[in-house]
């Protein structure tokens, strides 16, 4: 069994959300070993936000380019250096789909690598 908890790293010790469920993971386990991994807490993105980015971002730049989704997305990540969208937080990810926007929007002719297409932002459209 793989379990994954949230909590605060205070004085050298980790305070658990769920000290209660924390501790009873441990029964099983007991004289066994485990791995312990620490990390930042790092908010998922949500589902609007993955809506947003696939049913306008990417919608809008493919009825553009022709692209289909997956061409699509892979365009973008390559472009703007993103390896996975799934490991990025909410903070880059919003980064990332800014990105987008500016891109698209840039005229075709300031660089040649512009579409001149607005993409709205997510409080301006909702998603298909």
């Amino acid at each position: 069994m793989k379990y994954k908890f949230h909590g605060l790293a205070k004085d050298w010790k980790f305070v658990a959300d769920t000290p209660l469920l924390f501790r009873a993971s441990f029964i099983e386990l007991e004289g066994k070993r485990v791995t312990v991994t620490v990390c930042q807490e790092r908010k998922e993105r949500s589902i609007p936000e993955n809506d947003y980015f696939h049913g306008v971002v990417c919608k809008l730049l493919c009825d553009e380019t022709g692209y289909d989704l997956q061409e699509m997305k892979g365009i973008l990540k390559f472009r703007f250096g993103i390896k996975k969208t799934s490991e990025l937080n909410t903070v880059q990810f919003e980064e990332f789909m800014a990105n987008c926007r500016r891109w698209a929007i840039t005229p075709i002719e300031e660089n040649g690598s512009g579409l001149n297409c607005y993409i709205p932002l997510p409080n301006e459209v909702e998603p298909e």
